[in-house]
């Protein structure tokens, strides 16, 4: 049986270093628009559109029980968050500071930079139980972030 390694440099760099990357990657791909809370004009394309007009629909509404619901949106039957592909993980916490939040406002960049990052991390941990060797593990996490499956949900962030 494999001892874990400790808790030093060797296995705290390899993880930050793939994510620097993965975050590099996506600004790269994507541009710092993207990533900026205000910047609206990419949104309109392809499915964000959607995710985009279910975040400001779910903003401006009332709480409700279940959580998420909005009843404005695809009126009079209404939707939930869930439904828009708004990403409920952020939208839902989002909305407590909706209020003190900019209009307009968009997430989905920031969510595809993290989860470029996150991915890139991830590769490099799970790397990390195979080799020991930090530089290899940097370059798994590297080779996780440029994997066409999480290239190819750029287009969906909901599923990143």
């Amino acid at each position: 049986m494999r001892r874990p390694l400790p808790h030093s440099e060797s296995t705290v760099l390899p993880p930050l270093v793939a994510a620097v990357f993965g975050a590099a990657l996506f600004a790269w791909i994507a541009g710092w628009r993207a990533i900026s809370p205000t910047s609206i004009d990419w949104v309109f394309k392809l499915d964000w559109q959607h995710h985009f007009m279910g975040w400001h629909f779910f903003r401006n509404e009332a709480w409700s029980w279940p959580p998420g619901l909005i009843n404005s949106y695809y009126t009079p039957v209404g939707t939930a968050i869930g439904f828009t592909d708004s990403i409920p993980l952020v939208a839902i916490p989002l909305k407590l500071f909706a209020s003190w939040l900019p209009t307009p406002l968009q997430y989905l960049g920031v969510w595809l930079l993290f989860c470029f990052a996150a991915q890139g991390a991830t590769g490099a941990i799970i790397t990390g139980l195979w080799t020991r060797n930090a530089a290899l593990r940097i370059l798994g996490g590297a080779l996780f972030v440029v994997v066409p499956t999480l290239l190819g949900r750029v287009g969906h962030p909901a599923l990143a």
